[in-house]
């Protein structure tokens, strides 16, 4: 069975979001400590991640418009 280009976006966007979710709770955590810069790298990966969502984003919203 083959998986639409829908779903492997799906796939992907879960993948990116879980992720993100694991560097948030790292970033808590890291807050908890005072570890300021080992949060303020959770931010860049998590602000990276935003932008590759956002991507997902638009390319979903291009093949929508086919």
């Amino acid at each position: 069975m083959a998986m639409t280009y829908l779903e492997i976006l799906g796939w992907a966007r879960k993948g990116i979001q879980a992720d993100k979710e694991k560097h948030r709770e790292m970033q808590e955590k890291a807050l908890e400590g005072q570890a300021l810069d080992i949060a303020g790298h959770c931010q860049e990966v998590i602000d990276t991640l935003d932008v590759k969502l956002a991507t997902l984003d638009e390319i979903e919203d291009l093949h929508n418009r086919k």
